[in-house]
């Protein structure tokens, strides 16, 4: 394992439990039935009851303190405020279950137009009314960019899209920041985008369960997202049965419908711990890993003991930076990289971020930015010691065949070899077993791919689209924790004018897409610049050993045999420790894969570089009121979305191809 530097280590936080319910549903409820208000309290205590339940045996997971049940509305006129009122006023989550369970409510509001806009869309009774529950609501966030026209006009087409824009990105936000939703609906589709239908469709096309209670029934049905969302998903839904009347039988099937977000040892129901892959670990491993990860100070250290790979890297000169339009220049033995490498990126580029800072009024929690550093940390010194080990394993056996045919034409030496060549080969052994009992390779993958989707998470979160977003496997308990910590910071109390969303377009410009795009520039160099070296040198190798075998002949066809017998042994060493050399820096490229990830971080750098030049014609465009876009926060949504696919497809580009890749055995 590499040295770690213990003083810089800092053990991450536990996420906080919260349960998170979005609040929706039609604006008539003229049908209503009378019942219809306890059928909604009795969902509310359902979903609580789930949350007193994980929370009571998954407890040890999560920081000690008070749980958080959260409610998130749009607070439109009918059914949103009618649901916000039972909310603030009746559903008293604490009354049942254990007296020292804390379960604190609090309530969420995202407008799609600043207060005074969106009220020109309802009536003057419903106005008041949204007003007052935006002054009790702990978060308030405020689409505040563009309002409304005060009546729309049917013949105003752009005026309606606009319309229909919004409150689908505000149906986007809900559903992101839920871990289940409240629908009050007829079952009748929606024409418009943002209507109750189009945001259910939303919520279980995206992983959401949603707890339908019809309007004229009141009765209360439970609709599971499907694994693969084919066709209809509304249709499909519809024939749910209702929930049992029985409490615990109904109670059952929330828990079991919120545990993947909720429970980090959740697994998929006839899935068990025998059926676990390489890459998906039982709930023994996920638990082992997850206390390793909370409670070991040498996973996550600031720094980390030089390495073979890094000393592969300056070998063959590939230790190279490269900007923008720079050609690619091998730098051989250039930049030593030192004794101690730099593994707390994350942590230093946040130590940088001046805290003052305009656009840092977004709330990105002190949990979450450990975790992430930790992540980042841990998963850079456990990448150095996963390709370090790959790379000497491969180098210890091609000199194990080396040593040992040294003992050919140096006879007297021969027992010397042999015991040097058994020596290198238990040494090969004795790395691959070390990384096979640390699940060094599970471990790398499992904290890399948390620490890189932290930083989606964290670009989202200021417009309100962060949240548990991300489908879980079985037992992946590092998006489980990622989310954990994301939902914990709920949406931003935050009026979101021209002023704010052009911070925030600069800020993700700078510390986001700059950042990824210096990374990726100079990993495409490095890469390329590796697999070539170690092409060339593999070649240069095998024409060595031709070349010998080529001047023996010769010399053999004019000197004849006796001439040429003294160097027989040595003609051995070299027709036979060459290509085995060769054999194993070819290992080395095909198992890093150099040639394709180099290309892969090309694509995402081009990407990356038509993302930046978006972000920055945007800030022009909202440096003055006449040259804004017509849908300002959405263009900039439009734009961290597609910031989001690009940095995602890289990360799940490289789980794919590693992810196979294990250490390999000495051979």
């Amino acid at each position: 394992m590499p040295d770690h530097d213990q003083a810089a280590a800092i053990l991450p936080e536990k996420p906080p439990l919260h349960l998170r319910l979005g609040l929706i549903g039609r604006r008539n409820l003229s049908k209503a039935g009378a019942s219809l208000d306890a059928a909604a309290l009795r969902a509310m205590r359902l979903c609580a009851g789930a949350l007193r339940q994980v929370g009571g045996q998954r407890g040890a997971y999560h920081r000690p303190g008070p749980w958080h049940f959260t409610a998130i509305t749009a607070l439109a006129e009918g059914a949103d405020q009618r649901l916000a009122g039972l909310w603030l006023q009746q559903c008293d989550v604490g009354a049942d279950g254990a007296d020292d369970i804390d379960i604190v409510q609090r309530l969420e509001v995202v407008l799609p137009f600043a207060p005074d806009g969106y009220a020109g869309t309802m009536s003057a009774k419903a106005a008041a009314a949204m007003r007052e529950f935006c002054g009790k609501a702990d978060s308030l966030l405020e689409l505040a960019d563009r309002n409304p026209t005060a009546e729309l006009d049917p013949t105003d087409v752009a005026e309606k899209r606009f319309r229909d824009q919004r409150y689908a990105a505000l149906a986007d936000i809900i559903v992101r920041q839920a871990d289940i939703v409240l629908a009050l609906w007829d079952g009748a589709p929606n024409v418009d985008l943002g209507g109750t239908s189009h945001l259910i469709s939303r919520a279980l096309r995206d992983g959401v369960p949603v707890l339908w209670l019809d309007i004229e029934t009141s009765a209360l049905r439970l609709l599971l997202p499907r694994e693969q969302p084919i066709g209809d998903v509304l249709l499909a839904a519809k024939q749910a049965a209702p929930l049992p009347k029985n409490e615990a039988v109904a109670l059952a099937a929330v828990i079991q419908a919120l545990a993947p977000a909720l429970d980090p040892l959740w697994q998929p129901q006839g899935q068990g711990q025998g059926s676990a892959t390489p890459h998906q670990a039982g709930k023994a491993d996920a638990r082992a890993e997850l206390d390793r990860f909370f409670n070991r100070p040498e996973t996550g250290p600031a720094r980390s003991s030089a390495s073979p790979y890094s000393l592969l890297l300056w070998l063959t000169g590939s230790l190279v930076k490269q900007a923008s339009g720079e050609a690619i220049t091998r730098q051989w033995l250039g930049r030593w990289p030192g004794l101690r490498l730099e593994c707390d990126g994350v942590r230093k580029r946040f130590a940088e971020m001046p805290q003052k800072e305009a656009w840092h009024w977004w709330h990105f929690p002190s949990e979450a930015e450990n975790a992430w550093g930790h992540a980042d940390a841990a998963a850079t010194a456990l990448g150095h010691l996963y390709r370090s080990s790959y790379v000497t394993i491969f180098v210890l056996g091609a000199l194990a065949v080396l040593v040992g045919l040294f003992g050919v034409p140096l006879k007297e030496y021969k027992a010397a070899a042999v015991a040097l060549e058994l020596l290198l080969l238990l040494l090969a052994g004795g790395i691959f077993l070390h990384q096979k009992r640390c699940r060094v390779h599970e471990r790398f993958m499992h904290l890399r791919g948390m620490a890189e989707a932290f930083r989606p998470a964290f670009m989202l979160m200021p417009l309100g689209l962060a949240g548990r977003r991300m489908r879980r496997n079985a037992a992946d308990w590092p998006v489980w924790l990622m989310q954990a910590h994301v939902a914990a910071a709920g949406l931003p109390r935050a009026r979101l004018d021209a002023a704010r969303l052009r911070e925030v377009a600069e800020a993700m410009r700078q510390h986001v897409v700059e950042n990824q795009l210096g990374y990726h520039r100079q990993n495409a160099a490095r890469m390329h610049l590796l697999d070539h070296a170690l092409e060339r040198l593999a070649q240069s190798l095998v024409a060595l050993a031709v070349l010998a075998a080529l001047a023996y002949l010769a010399a053999y066809s004019i000197c004849g045999k006796a001439m040429v017998a003294p160097f027989a042994g040595w003609l051995t060493l070299l027709l036979a420790g060459m290509p085995a050399l060769a054999g194993a820096l070819a290992a080395i490229r095909y198992h890093g894969d150099f040639e394709r990830f180099s290309n892969r971080s090309e694509r995402t750098a081009a990407a990356l570089e038509y993302l930046a030049a978006e972000l920055r014609q945007y800030t022009e465009a909202m440096a003055t009121e006449a040259t804004h876009p017509a849908d300002p926060f959405g263009t900039l949504r439009d734009i961290l979305l597609a910031l989001e696919k690009v940095l995602l497809k890289d990360v799940r580009d490289w789980n794919f191809v590693y992810r196979v890749r294990h250490t390999p055995e000495p051979a």
